[in-house]
């Protein structure tokens, strides 16, 4: 952003004001812009000639007489016709930094006629504005200028260099994951098991496994029940057990 250096003679105060400041008026600084903004402008029986709101910053606080300092924003409204009135004026423009300092700011509602500024009325402020350049006004730090100029040549370079395998490192081969077995089934299959593996059942005696090898082939649990010696809560014990 360039800055404004030099002071300037401003807009002087009208001998007969006709359009005026109403409500709420003010200003917020923004990066490298500014918001200007008005409630109410009225103008109670007059024509005017164009209009604008204009922001100065000033070495001493103003005398209501003549502007001198530097003129830092400018808002355009354009004309205003008779019995007429601006309302809720708000608009963001570009900011004009003012030379390292603080400054009393005053907002003004300046008319321009046959290229002279007349000052129709204005707004000041307690509190003054601090400029300087490092940093600017709510603006970010600028990042340090790079050193040389990377090309695209330059990026797939590094691109490829980052994708190609080291001499020195050896390429690791890809874990494959085992598979795991299913369990073995350890039930014991009564069609064709000895009788002493059916009499090592819980729940089964000697007798019993005799009897169960009497009476296969099974072909569900519940032919079990057949066997003599065999009831509901024994074949309940034998679920888990066995398999046909």
């Amino acid at each position: 952003m360039a800055y404004e250096t030099t002071l300037a003679w401003g807009a002087v105060a009208a001998a007969d004001p006709a359009f005026f400041l109403n409500g709420n008026n003010g200003y917020v600084f923004n990066r490298q812009n500014a918001t200007l903004h008005a409630d109410h402008i009225s103008s109670p029986g007059n024509f005017s000639g164009e209009l604008y709101l204009q922001l100065w910053a000033l070495d001493a606080q103003f005398d209501g007489v003549q502007l001198r300092g530097q003129r830092i924003a400018t808002l355009e409204l354009g004309q205003l016709f008779s019995g007429n009135a601006f309302t809720y004026v708000m608009g963001e423009v570009p900011v004009q930094v003012p030379a390292d300092g603080e400054y009393h700011i005053v907002l003004a509602l300046v008319e321009q006629q046959n290229g002279i500024d007349y000052i129709h009325d204005w707004r000041g402020y307690a509190c003054t504005e601090v400029f300087s350049a490092a940093p600017q006004i709510d603006s970010p730090v600028t990042p340090a200028a790079p050193v040389g100029t990377v090309t695209a040549e330059d990026v797939a370079e590094a691109v490829a260099a980052l994708e190609a395998p080291s001499a020195k490192t050896k390429p690791k081969r890809a874990k494959i994951a085992k598979v795991a077995k299913p369990a073995k089934d350890s039930r014991l299959n009564v069609n064709t098991a000895k009788e002493s593996a059916i009499a090592s059942l819980n729940g089964v005696t000697k007798p019993v496994a005799k009897h169960i090898i009497n009476n296969r082939p099974y072909k569900r649990l519940e032919d079990l029940l057949e066997v003599k010696g065999i009831g509901k809560k024994v074949l309940e014990k034998l679920k888990s057990q066995i398999k046909f």
